[in-house]
């Protein structure tokens, strides 16, 4: 076969990555070879957006990230329709953090915009998100890029996005290499340059222009 069939292309959609999964499995058939089974990662991805198995505990700070490996992998397994889209898109928008109140004090940028990774600080619960309630409840660059992807991918027009306060967050998190810290003090490097480029390209149409929220000349030097 084409071994350039299922690679990304410019005129290839995302959506055609579960057709490249669905011709691998019937060559891999027709050959004799072992089987794919697609049906039993499908039936996993779906059980860890429920309820993550016990090795996967220590990950409970990242859970933003972890749902969306599961709602992207069950999209190129072509089952996204199996995905209770209203109730995850619910669940990323109330890890939102919120700006404070007009006239309130001012607080640090990780504090007034993007997604925290999950509600392990005890944010009350809210579908809209929550302002920070603490110096070490602010939002991370990764998972911010992580919940924006999953609600794109689950068909979101991302109207309930803080978009001001989001930029904010992303424009603070530049050094002055050019590069990307996931949060103030945090490790810096290509994963949240690329992180950043990609927040501000889902926000901006699909570019990122030069007018943006970040250096892109800085950032592209880097």
């Amino acid at each position: 076969g084409n071994s350039n069939a299922c690679r990304p292309s410019p005129d290839r959609p995302a959506s055609q990555a579960s057709r490249c999964v669905r011709a691998a499995r019937t060559r891999d058939a027709s050959a004799g070879r072992m089987r794919f089974e697609a049906g039993k990662h499908s039936n996993f991805l779906l059980s860890c957006l429920d309820i993550l198995p016990q090795p996967y505990a220590s990950l409970d700070t990242n859970r933003l990230a972890l749902a969306f490996f599961c709602v992207s992998g069950l999209d190129v397994l072509g089952d996204l329709v199996r995905v209770d889209a209203r109730r995850v898109i619910s669940w990323v928008y109330s890890l939102q953090v919120l700006p404070p109140a007009e006239g309130g004090r001012q607080l640090s940028p990780e504090r007034c915009g993007g997604f925290r990774g999950c509600g392990f600080l005890g944010a009350p619960h809210s579908r809209d998100g929550s302002k920070s309630t603490s110096e070490y409840d602010g939002a991370h660059l990764a998972m911010t890029y992580t919940a924006l992807a999953v609600l794109l991918i689950l068909g979101d027009d991302l109207s309930g996005v803080h978009t001001d306060g989001l930029l904010t967050l992303v424009a603070s998190l530049q050094g002055a290499d050019g590069c990307f810290s996931a949060y103030p003090g945090g490790e810096s490097d290509m994963r949240f340059l690329f992180c950043a480029a990609a927040v501000v390209a889902m926000l901006r149409g699909g570019t990122v222009p030069p007018d943006s929220a970040i250096g892109v000349e800085l950032a592209t030097q880097y």
